[in-house]
């Protein structure tokens, strides 16, 4: 019992240990994301939902597609991998699984190395899954790994840079941080869609306890588009959907709110004069954030079209505003 004791928590220290490095100010918040997806294996690889004859490495179509045979077994991978910035024989890294595997190597790099290596596995694990989801979507993909391969060099440079600016930032001027993710608690949430069947899944994390889940759902779909609104309703039980067109000063807004549990939904308009496409949806969102502070919602999802909106929110500054002009563009061109 105790060697058992002792080897659980040695397994416990060496996770505490990576996730402390993939979380570390100086490793670009898109790529600590992506690290942290594959080293948690929550990725939609075919050994999760394919049956096992069925399931075979969309890439080299050599082996059954598994995180450690799609990121570090795979003779596209190990390409990669091998012609990087900072070049490594992944295939030699031992580990029973991606968590391992990552945790073997950074460990053999000196601390301030790991996080520019982080930045460049980041890079090229976000690559070789974008690669393995281009394969699976059509037919007619083939992937270059030349082509890739610089794809992953000019990346890994521009994020670089990047970081250094922002930590340069952090340190000279009071009040500013890097862009880190500014919660503990998150879901994510993926979407696919081929012939006719949709897939889906989300993970929700709480750093603050290391703790995290993971749902799942298909079914019969028509599109790509619905394939993400899917995931997005597996993620939550309450939700707003909002929307706003303009038109010859006048906007107009709506927003849908729904309540998965109860199977309840309710509906609001709004409309007035107004400037710009981007202030209709604005003003969508502020009918649907008057309309659950009333009914006393806490905890909800919002749902925009609006990326322009979504991405000032997200960032908690104005939106640029020489941008109205193409937001409003795209929104007469959907309407016409």
């Amino acid at each position: 019992m105790g060697l058992i004791g002792s080897t659980k928590k040695r397994g416990l220290e060496k996770k505490d240990e990576l996730w402390s490095w993939i979380w570390n100010s100086k490793v670009h918040p898109r790529m600590s994301l992506i690290l942290w997806r594959v080293c948690s294996s929550v990725l939609p690889t075919g050994d999760k939902f394919l049956p096992l004859e069925a399931n075979t490495c969309p890439v080299c179509h050599m082996a059954p597609e598994s995180a450690i045979h799609l990121f570090a077994k795979c003779s596209f991978a190990t390409a990669l991998w091998f012609s990087s910035p900072m070049p490594i024989r992944i295939d030699r890294v031992a580990g029973a699984n991606m968590q391992e595997v990552i945790h073997n190597l950074c460990s053999s790099f000196d601390f301030s190395l790991r996080p520019k290596l982080l930045n460049c596995i980041g890079v090229i694990l976000d690559c070789i899954w974008n690669t393995r989801n281009k394969v699976y979507d059509s037919v007619d993909y083939m992937p270059n790994v030349n082509l890739i391969r610089g794809e992953v060099f000019s990346r890994v440079s521009e994020l670089c840079q990047v970081v250094e600016a922002n930590l340069s930032l952090s340190n000279n001027h009071e009040g500013e941080t890097s862009p880190r993710i500014s919660t503990n608690t998150f879901i994510m949430v993926d979407g696919s869609f081929k012939d006719g069947t949709y897939g889906c899944a989300m993970v929700a994390l709480d750093k603050g306890y290391m703790e995290w889940w993971q749902c799942t759902s298909s079914g019969e779909g028509e599109s790509a588009l619905e394939a993400e609104m899917q995931a997005i309703l597996i993620s939550t039980n309450t939700f707003i959907m909002v929307d706003g067109s303009f038109k010859d000063g006048t906007y107009g807004c709506a927003m849908v709110a729904l309540d998965k549990g109860y199977m309840e939904w309710w509906q609001c308009t709004s409309s007035g004069e107004g400037e710009s496409a981007l202030e209709a949806e604005m003003q969508a969102i502020l009918v649907s954030l008057q309309w659950a502070f009333l009914q006393q919602w806490d905890n909800f999802t919002i749902i925009s079209d609006s990326k322009v909106l979504v991405e000032a929110i997200r960032a908690k500054k104005a939106p640029a505003w020489n941008t109205r002009k193409d937001e409003e563009d795209g929104k007469r061109n959907g309407d016409n």
